[in-house]
């Protein structure tokens, strides 16, 4: 009943409280009752029949206290390297290892303890399989370990002591179990263990994308107040374009992390075979499809090229306008003013001469611009074009210029300029089909004249290919300070060196993962791109759960449910809360009476570890067991066990101070 007491106030607070207000009242009705129910544990004497009720009910009580903690606590600080500072966790803990204690010395088989206390408080008789646990020093959170032993292992108070699945699987627990989405949890469940989640789930994507279902658009909105509509950002996030755009856009974003990028790529290219995509000679576009992957590292560069693109745009633009809508002033008129006869008439060349003009000036205008600008990539990115081109070479892959970094770039500035949409969105005006051409004459031209040799091919107008050999050592020139910054250290000093988050302390990656996320929320599309990975991952967070194949809290014998990748972004819906379905619940395992009672401990190790009891403490609670009392019936194999704990332990209270 107190479970199902405590899961329902937690749901009304969650669904009635403000998240903060909720998650601190919860949190002092956990520790109020937990208080409580120690007390009356701890001062218990149980008879021998019911001594097996008594471990049942303190296994049950920290079964449901392991559960009920998660939600309770807003970093993983407060789950397992608890502090003073942090009230009243550090006394929830407190009070579970006294009911640890209590199960361990009253509850324990008499031969166990006999066998480690009979020597004494301070001469435990110790084995060489417990030696390694007796010197680890006592923690208030250890006790998780001997509840949940495959998750939580003792001495492991860090994310970096912890298996891969183990911490992720907690990770997201805690995210899962909080009021309201919580960023700092968000990047840190994508950045922890080398960015293990992101890399599962877009690798799951790259080979299964097709397979993979996807949710119908009903008009869902938020409902909440003040909801804006088809505005709100909440509705806005589950429409998703593609499932790699708001993970690179949140890490690209996280500097903290070296190579970050190719961190998560790399495994995405290996799955999709895409190496072949960086050769020099390949057009992606033209000579290949562009993948999605792909797509969405021309997305991270959309900033960056459009500052590029924009003014060649213009001025081919300006340029095209005049040279066809302006007709040459021998069309126009057949005799000039003093009356004499127009003796060369333009043979209308004009107008292709002035569109080969403007060409080559917005080509001109283009290499220069990105040669300029090439110092305002984000260092994530550059640090990507450097492990790319290192792999490459490693591959035996040529590339253009031996810079992958210039055939990106070229690639995403050509497709750009093929797509009017996005013409017409950069200019803000309408785009005629006779300067769409011009556009794709522009945009063959600049990847030519920056991935191969300045010869052109038979699709390059001749004013281009003039330009282009004219200007051989320009353009040369200009390519060599692109490659100097692309292929250098200098762009990605920062990220040679180790990450700021290894071997921080929990408390100092909870204070810098905050403000991280204060920082991409603040930028453009930081809050979004955020949003959809919390509801992608909250959407699938059985799936992940399944693929981590972490143990349950007690052993059932259901067969797992069987579940599936879902490409949703949409909030989770609000789940009808049954009673009766939470009375028979401990988190998400059954609540099986038998198992509960029979839950497996190893006494003999259990008792060798410090449970943090004085010797008055282990006294008081050593004459709490049945065969200690007064009077109690004893088999012949406990009478010499009990003499001797009782010659040990029983004396004035005077001579223990």
């Amino acid at each position: 009943m107190w479970n199902l007491h405590m899961v329902t106030l937690r749901n009304d607070l969650w669904l009635m409280c403000p998240p903060k207000l909720a998650q601190n009242i919860f949190s002092m009705v956990l520790h109020e009752s937990l208080t409580v129910l120690a007390q009356r544990y701890t001062k218990l004497k149980p008879s021998y029949k019911r001594t097996r009720q008594f471990r049942s009910d303190i296994s049950a009580i920290l079964l449901c206290t392991n559960k009920l903690l998660i939600p309770s606590c807003s970093t993983v600080t407060k789950l397992i390297d608890v502090c003073p500072e942090y009230a009243p966790h550090d006394a929830i803990h407190n009070l579970c290892t006294a009911l640890l204690s209590a199960l361990a010395v009253v509850g324990s088989p008499l031969d166990s303890i006999y066998r480690v206390f009979k020597r004494g408080f301070y001469h435990k008789q110790k084995k060489k399989s417990h030696e390694e646990d007796s010197h680890v020093k006592g923690h208030p959170c250890h006790w998780l370990s001997w509840i949940q032993p495959d998750v939580f292992k003792r001495g492991q108070t860090h994310y970096d002591d912890m298996q891969t699945t183990t911490a992720l699987h907690i990770q997201l627990s805690l995210l899962s179990a909080q009021p309201e989405p919580s960023w700092p949890m968000v990047l840190q469940a994508l950045l922890m263990k080398d960015c293990t989640l992101p890399i599962m789930v877009l690798t799951y994507y790259t080979t299964k994308g097709k397979t993979v279902s996807r949710p119908v658009s009903d008009g869902f909105e938020c409902g909440r107040l003040c909801c804006l509509g088809d505005k709100c950002m909440t509705t806005a996030s589950r429409h998703i374009d593609s499932l790699y755009t708001p993970f690179l856009d949140v890490l690209t974003q996280c500097a903290c992390v070296p190579n970050i990028l190719m961190k998560v790529l790399q495994p995405v290219i290996d799955r999709s075979n895409g190496w072949h995509l960086f050769e020099a000679g390949c057009v992606p576009g033209k000579t290949e499809l562009v993948p999605e992957w792909l797509n969405a590292v021309y997305e991270l560069l959309t900033p960056f090229v459009d500052r590029v693109i924009e003014p060649a745009v213009r001025i081919l633009m300006k340029r095209t306008s005049v040279a066809s809508n302006i007709d040459p002033l021998s069309e126009v008129i057949d005799e000039l003013p003093c009356r004499c006869d127009l003796q060369n008439k333009s043979k209308g060349k004009h107008g292709k001469d002035g569109f080969r003009d403007g060409v080559t000036l917005a080509l001109h205008n283009m290499v220069t611009q990105l040669a300029e600008d090439v110092y305002s990539l984000p260092s994530a990115v550059c640090a990507l074009f450097v492990a790319l081109q290192a792999v490459l070479e490693e591959k035996g892959i040529p590339t253009t210029h031996k810079c992958v970094g210039i055939h990106i770039l070229a690639g995403c500035i050509r497709k750009k300029l093929l797509n009017a949409e996005y013409v017409e969105h950069l200019t803000g005006t309408h785009v005629k089909a006779v300067v769409k051409d011009n556009f794709c004459t522009l945009a063959e031209s600049f990847f030519l004249a920056v991935t191969t040799s300045p010869k052109g091919d038979s699709g390059t107008p001749r004013s281009v290919v003039k330009y282009l050999k004219s200007n051989r050592d320009w353009l040369q020139q200009q390519i060599d300070i692109m490659k100097s910054y692309l292929d250098g250290t200098e762009c990605t000093e920062d990220d040679q060196e180790s990450g700021i988050l290894e071997g921080a302390t929990s408390e100092f990656t909870d204070h810098f993962l905050t403000a991280l996320a204060s920082t991409i929320l603040e930028s453009p599309t930081g809050h979004g791109s955020l949003l959809q990975i919390y509801h992608l991952v909250m959407n699938n967070y059985d799936w992940i759960q399944a693929q981590l194949d972490t143990a349950p809290l007690l052993p059932s014998n259901e067969p797992p449910e069987i579940t599936q990748f879902v490409l949703d972004c949409s909030p989770l819906p609000a789940r009808a809360f049954s009673p009766l379905m939470v009375f028979n619940k401990i988190g998400q395992s059954s609540f099986d009476q038998d198992a509960i009672a029979e839950f497996a401990y190893d006494w003999s190790k259990l008792l060798h570890t410090d449970l943090g009891l004085s010797e008055v403490g282990f006294r008081t609670l050593l004459f709490n067991r049945h065969e200690m009392q007064d009077g109690a019936y004893l088999e012949e194999n406990e009478k010499k066990p009990v003499e001797v704990l009782k010659l040990k332990f029983e004396v004035e209270h005077g001579d223990l101070v």
